[in-house]
């Protein structure tokens, strides 16, 4: 979001909060429901992504209530839906602020859970996402504006140094979905680690896309025509867009391997793309039963039993540790006035959470510094390889 868009939106706010008058009051009586509120995708395209986190949050809203709740009281999710439109976030904001909404957790992206992040915060209420940008944050959105994702400079260190260390791979062609900030900052960070690493010389090619464009046909020609072909394509990019450029680079007679990031690991699309190898995808857990920590495993266990359905990825996992992290940081303030809890997360605790261990300081309100898990699929068969810390990760992008 560019600080232009930032103050249009900073203005619409204080409209509406002038129109609405006093802000939403809630009781603070000890039986009292404290309250969590979702302004996501319950609809749309980016519900891909929503629809598991609030399925999580919920199991841990009861596991949290079956022990007490927080600080003695029961917790109540509430949601609203963006419909994935990023103009509909401040909206959804204030349906669950009217509900009494403590905590705002956001669409899992920058772009599209900022708006939504402002409301909350000019409430004096804190916004939790699962946007990879360290912009989601002080800098950008507000001293109560925190992710619990990995951000996108560990991502792409994580990308870059995986296929160069433990693959073998020495050269790439880059393509960026330029849609959104995520895919955007994605591909600067990769490159920056990939060329400290392998040099400028090894990136033969560096091209983009538009998630919704219906034909990648010139970039493949672009790749195929090159005198020396690239060990592996560097994919950044989400769904659908995503999904389209793989089907179509394979259909192309493209075996070239391809490498992505946590938006493109997704159980929806395999049949998209039969008989699959030789792609890799740096996430934050694997949700197939197959991952090294028998917590992540024994979590997507329960979130089949209690949905009836297996995770569609691995988002679930961020909306679980939200719900964790509003509780623990809740705990350690002894209240849940967002200014008090904002200090607690601020205060340079670790939390251990389902996400990993979570630190956060002043300046920086995303971790990257967290383990990454690195996913693979052969013959169509997704399976976990292993987990990888980058032995550097570039600075954060504000």
């Amino acid at each position: 979001m560019s600080r232009s868009v930032k103050i249009l939106l900073t203005g619409f706010i204080a409209a509406v909060l002038a129109a609405c008058g006093n802000s939403p009051t809630t009781s603070t009586t000890n039986n009292t429901p404290i309250v969590i509120g979702c302004a996501c995708a319950l609809t749309g395209g980016y519900s891909a992504y929503d629809l598991g986190i609030i399925a999580a949050a919920k199991i841990e809203i009861a596991n949290l209530n079956s022990h007490g709740g927080i600080l003695g009281r029961q917790v109540q999710l509430v949601t609203a839906d963006t419909k994935s439109d990023r103009a509909q976030g401040p909206q959804a904001a204030l349906t669950v602020l009217g509900q009494g909404a403590k905590l705002v957790i956001t669409q899992c992206d920058f772009d599209f859970g900022s708006p939504a992040a402002l409301v909350a915060l000019a409430h004096n209420v804190p916004a939790f996402s699962c946007a990879s940008s360290p912009k989601f944050g002080v800098q950008d959105i507000g001293a109560l504006a925190f992710s619990i994702n990995f951000a996108s400079n560990e991502e792409g260190a994580v990308a870059a140094e995986y296929p160069y260390k433990t693959l073998g791979y020495k050269s790439v062609y880059i393509l960026t979905d330029t849609t959104i900030a995520y895919s955007k900052d994605l591909s600067t960070n990769f490159k920056q680690r990939w060329t400290a690493l392998a040099g400028a010389n090894s990136v033969l090619g560096d091209d983009t896309f538009q998630n919704g464009d219906p034909s990648i046909d010139a970039q493949i020609t672009r790749i195929k025509s090159l005198s020396t072909k690239p060990d592996f394509i560097f994919l950044s990019s989400y769904l659908p867009g995503g999904v389209s450029a793989v089907r179509q680079i394979r259909a192309a007679g493209l075996n070239t391997p391809i490498v992505t990031g946590q938006a493109m690991d997704d159980r929806s699309w395999l049949n998209a793309v039969p008989n699959l190898s030789d792609f890799y995808a740096v996430d934050y857990a694997s949700f197939y039963g197959d991952d090294s920590r028998p917590e992540i495993n024994s979590f997507f266990a329960t979130y089949q039993q209690q949905t009836g359905n297996p995770a569609p990825n691995a988002y679930p996992v961020m909306g679980y540790s939200m719900v964790q992290l509003f509780a623990l940081a809740a705990e350690k303030a002894g209240t849940i006035d967002g200014a008090a809890v904002g200090k607690a997360l601020e205060s340079g605790t670790t939390f251990n959470l389902l996400a990993g261990p979570t630190v956060f300081s002043p300046d920086l309100h995303i971790n990257d510094k967290r383990p990454m898990t690195i996913m693979t699929i052969k013959a169509g068969k997704p399976a976990f390889v292993t987990q990888y810390t980058p032995e550097s990760v570039p600075a954060p992008i504000f």
